[in-house]
């Protein structure tokens, strides 16, 4: 059977409810499209909704700061330290001091690939002409969502690569950057998602690198090169990411033991990024092992950083039901296709060539959930999902890929695995669409955060209230409708070849919307956790912030 065409059995089942039936021209022609023509319509696709809209110009998010300034540091004072953006823009609460003197407190890839960026566009501009808002958005817009769609195609290669279907590949694709956290951390300037793409191009190049033989071995050689720059440029931008790069180093060793030259390159290539952390350590804080984390400069965040190893302790039952579970920070409420994860990795062990992949995949997402677990700041301040594991949500999708390419033999099994990914794209599209960065203690983000927004017709700016000037719930509507046709996509790829009548279309509506069902009931249940006059007064608050970036006209 050709790759891209979903096995047919004697339960066949139509999925086009009435819910695709309204984007169903739309998603109909994307699903039908092939090769170059259909990566093109999807990338534009999740081009736009990761650019539609955005956070608000007044709230620079100390975490993004942070990383700006150094990269700002970089390229107009060629030095480590961040006094003169402290200096100039304000001292943000993530940074670290020494000696007198102020430092990133985050690892700096980040900021590395930032100073790229900023330092090809001081080639026809001055430092005068950028404020903190400026440089953030310049990171948001023109480096992480590039990123993201990176990430996107990558995704679907690694699949690809890794023998399933091609609408598989595309149906998860698609859940992972618009229905997981992967999709606002693609439009904000964290490291997390950068690991994930980065941890994504290794493992595509590593796999890849099996296919060279004969006249072109070199290329083999070449590609794990790519492989170690790729997982060191991951290990220096989240400090947490150094124990998957360890397990993806021994996953490399016995992928390709038999080519000692290709782990040489790979080790090589690794150990540029490696030998760049350990000066950046030396030199920024006295010591080659000495991190950011011993000198921050607040004394209540060292308090959180050095409890255990670098903030993490053991894990307690808080840190681990509101990681996992919780509505506004949890893995498998917020990004309910992970909950596929187990019977993917058991599906993945089932291949015998997959076995090492099996235990990479469910190694790796088994440190993030134990990690986060274990965190004292486990709901990563401001945001919306579990942002610290964020660099997980890449190789987890590929386990997700299994369970959903095995899904196919089973109708009941598939509308589930499908529902579970539309219920996450709906979840994050629309509290992306009221407010990407919501506070932690906004534990029930429909309830307290957008109902109230909603009633009051605020919103996030985006980009018809940007090319406009009006505001009001109807700029939300582009969005909508390209979720739509999102989601009708999905289930367009996911729909069998033949088509059914009466009660078993009836069962394939009803097993498809169940887990968005099932999520709005809990949500109803739970109810609003912030006092009315709270949530009242955040909707005040957002008043303000469309006041400021009206007036301002900042552009994203």
């Amino acid at each position: 059977m050709p790759k891209g065409e979903i096995q047919s059995t004697s339960s066949h089942f139509d999925m086009k409810t009435s819910f695709s039936k309204s984007a169903s021209g739309p998603a109909d022609l994307i699903g039908n499209l092939t090769g170059w023509r259909a990566h093109l319509a999807l990338g534009l696709l999740v081009g736009i909704l990761l650019s539609y809209s955005w956070m608000f110009s007044k709230i620079t998010v100390p975490n993004e700061r942070s990383r700006v300034y150094l990269s700002v540091a970089l390229v107009d004072e060629g030095t480590l330290s961040i006094d003169g953006p402290v200096a100039r823009f304000g001292k943000p609460i993530d940074i670290a001091r020494i000696n007198g003197r102020y430092y990133t407190d985050k690892a700096p890839g980040a900021s590395l690939l930032g100073a790229g960026l900023y330092g090809a566009v001081r080639l026809f501009t001055e430092p005068a002409d950028w404020s903190i808002v400026s440089l953030v958005n310049l990171m948001r817009t023109w480096l992480m969502i590039p990123l993201g769609l990176v990430g996107f195609f990558l995704l679907h290669q690694c699949i690809m690569r890794l023998g399933m279907r091609d609408a598989t590949a595309k149906i998860v694709c698609l859940g992972w950057i618009l229905g997981t956290s992967a999709f606002h951390y693609s439009t904000a300037f964290f490291g997390h998602q950068i690991v994930a793409v980065a941890l994504l191009l290794a493992l595509f190049l590593v796999e890849s690198a099996r296919e060279e033989t004969g006249d072109r071995k070199w290329s083999g050689g070449v590609r794990l090169t790519g492989a170690g720059i790729s997982a060191g440029m991951a290990g220096i931008t989240e400090y947490q990411s150094a124990i998957p790069c360890i397990f993806f180093a021994a996953y490399t060793i016995v992928r390709h033991y038999r080519h000692p030259s290709r782990l040489i390159g790979f080790c090589s290539g690794a150990s540029v990024f490696v030998g760049l952390l350990l000066a950046y350590n030396h030199r920024a804080f006295g010591g080659p092992f000495e991190l950011s984390y011993h000198h921050l400069s607040e004394q209540w965040m060292q308090a959180n950083h050095t409890a255990g190893i670098a903030g993490v302790a053991v894990p307690n039952a808080q840190a681990a039901i509101g990681g996992l579970f919780s509505l506004h920070r949890g893995l498998f409420s917020t990004s309910p296709m992970f909950l596929l994860v187990p019977w993917g990795l058991f599906f993945a062990w089932q291949r015998t060539s997959q076995r090492g992949l099996c235990l990479l995949l469910g190694s790796t997402c088994l440190y993030y959930c134990l990690f986060i677990s274990s965190a004292r700041m486990w709901h990563g301040g401001w945001g919306f999902g579990p942002r610290l594991l964020v660099p997980m949500m890449a190789w987890g999708a590929i386990a997700v890929a299994f369970a959903i390419d095995q899904a196919a033999t089973n109708s009941i099994i598939k509308c589930l695995s499908l529902g579970l990914i539309l219920c996450g794209v709906f979840y994050h599209q629309v509290v992306h669409l009221c407010f990407p960065e919501l506070p932690e203690r906004a534990q029930n983000p429909i309830m307290d955060v957008v109902l109230p927004a909603i009633g009051a017709g605020m919103l996030s700016p985006n980009l018809v209230s940007r090319l406009t000037e009006h505001t009001g719930l109807f700029t939300a509507m582009p969005a909508m409708i390209l979720t739509f046709i999102a989601a009708g996509v999905v289930l367009s790829y996911g729909r069998r070849a033949s088509q059914t009548k009466g009660r078993q279309k009836t069962d394939g509506i009803i097993w498809t919307f169940l887990p968005t069902i099932v999520l709005v009931l809990i949500i109803g249940l739970v109810g609003q956790t912030w006092p009315q006059s709270k949530a009242l007064a955040f909707v005040k608050k957002m008043e303000t912030y469309e006041k400021a970036e009206y007036k301002s006209r900042i552009s994203p």
